[in-house]
């Protein structure tokens, strides 16, 4: 396998992250979703369908690393982290 010319760590970990950002969004909306629906139902709902418990802690995981990274992103950019802490 060749890899493009311009091809770079940095500029595959930036893809990851804006990856994980888009999908953070959404995942934070079913996470919520199923939330509603649980406490709707008074918690039967995660108790009878035991695999939807694990879809929302995903979501959530999902939802919580896309907040961190678009956070630290923000910061990176307006250059408030000091160049000793920054990831790469």
């Amino acid at each position: 396998m060749k890899l493009p010319e311009n091809w770079s760590l940095k500029t595959s970990v930036h893809h990851l992250e804006d990856g994980i950002i888009t999908l953070s969004g959404p995942a934070l909306a079913i996470s919520g979703i199923i939330a509603g629906v649980d406490l709707l139902t008074g918690g039967h709902v995660l108790q009878q369908v035991s695999w939807l418990a694990l879809v929302w802690a995903i979501c959530l995981v999902c939802s919580y690393n896309g907040a961190k990274i678009a956070t630290w992103k923000r910061k990176k950019i307006q250059g408030s982290i000091p160049a000793t802490q920054q990831m790469y």
